[in-house]
């Protein structure tokens, strides 16, 4: 079920060419790595957790959100 408007969607192809670019000109031109799938997996990521809610996807058993790396590290030991 998607519930993306038009106008919200071109909005966020719009943001993948923009990140897209980035990671192409980044990895290519300045580190010298010419790796396409490597650029794409790392755009598909900016794209992925550009929205907040992504981000906190990982939970603890009480409901909250997981908002530091650490915190993620300890919910996965105890799980």
């Amino acid at each position: 079920m998607n519930n993306e408007s038009p106008q919200n969607s071109s909005s966020n192809h719009i943001v993948a060419q923009f990140f897209n670019g980035v990671s192409e000109y980044v990895f290519y031109s300045r580190l010298g790595v010419a790796d396409t799938q490597l650029v794409d997996y790392i755009s598909t990521l900016l794209c992925r957790f550009m929205r907040t809610d992504n981000l906190h996807r990982i939970r603890l058993l009480n409901g909250r959100p997981v908002t530091g790396v650490m915190g993620m590290m300890l919910e996965a030991n105890q799980r």
